[in-house]
C-alpha cells in the first residue's frame, strides 16, 4: 500500500472534502477522512457533519473526565 502526503494542507475553511478515503461505518452513517485537509466527514441520512482533527495526536489529548 502506497501513502501520499500532501507537502501542504489544504485550508479546511474552502476544502470541499471532494478526495476522501473510508475509514468504516456503523449503522446508517459512513466514516471518512479528507485527504485535503484532514478533517472527518460523517455522512448519515442525507446529513453532513465535518470534526476537525485532533491536534497532534492522542499523545497532546486529555482523556481526564
Amino acid at each position: 500500500m502506497s501513502v501520499m502526503l500532501r507537502k501542504s494542507r489544504v485550508d479546511p475553511s474552502v476544502c470541499e472534502h471532494r478526495e476522501t478515503e473510508a475509514l468504516g461505518s456503523e449503522r446508517n452513517a459512513e466514516f471518512l477522512r479528507c485527504r485535503s485537509c484532514g478533517r472527518i466527514v460523517v455522512v448519515q441520512g442525507g446529513h453532513l457533519w465535518v470534526l476537525n482533527p485532533s491536534p497532534g495526536g492522542p499523545e497532546n489529548q486529555d482523556f481526564t473526565f
